[in-house]
């Protein structure tokens, strides 16, 4: 397995939290690969939903498929380190957040040696509520009709391993762009922006 050096930025949060709009600003600025994962997989995962499995719940359909579309998300994320790329990718990854080992298990299969820097869009209930409700997909709509049961029921626990970590709640932008620069030009600053 050929190792890798490269430093890596996920972006992850809820659906509607702004992961691919700051994800795109981000490479954007600092010129780095950015790679989504409702790219990755969006086109592959819809036509697999239209041709097999029309009238499932579509959160059932993704939650039987998750393991394989992040499959796919993360040889993308490797493959680009593998050539030396600075990598910036976004990707829901709750359920990762729960998983006290999840970087330094990734760290061993997919042979990363760089830091890994974790940015977790932080943003209020009302906000993605509205976010999902404007962008008007049909993924969504079982979100929506069982809001409350949705939101309750994801995990908040913060236990994976990255090196440095921050909570990005929207506000503070200017001092985002600052704390990743000083990622990926200094070494071991640890840096938390928090909306309070």
């Amino acid at each position: 397995m050929s190792r890798t050096s490269s430093d890596l930025i996920i972006i992850s949060g809820l659906p509607g939290s702004g992961k691919s709009t700051y994800g795109r600003k981000i490479a954007r600025k600092f010129c780095m690969t950015y790679i989504d994962y409702d790219t990755v997989i969006g086109n592959f995962m819809k036509d697999i939903y239209e041709k097999f499995y029309s009238g499932t719940p579509y959160n059932r359909f993704r939650a039987e498929w998750r393991r394989c579309t992040y499959e796919s998300f993360w040889d993308v994320v490797m493959e680009n380190l593998r050539l030396g790329n600075q990598v910036l990718a976004s990707a829901p990854l709750t359920q990762e957040h729960g998983e006290p080992m999840f970087f330094t298990k990734m760290r061993r299969k997919c042979g990363i040696q760089g830091r890994i820097l974790s940015i977790i869009m932080n943003v209020p209930e009302t906000v993605l509520q509205t976010r999902i409700r404007e962008r008007g997909e049909a993924r969504d709509e079982e979100k929506l009709r069982e809001w409350d049961k949705y939101y309750k029921n994801q995990d908040r626990q913060l236990l994976w391993d990255p090196d440095v970590q921050i909570l990005f709640g929207l506000e503070n932008e200017e001092e985002l762009y600052i704390s990743v620069k000083e990622f990926l030009t200094e070494k071991n600053r640890i840096h938390n922006i928090e909306e309070e």
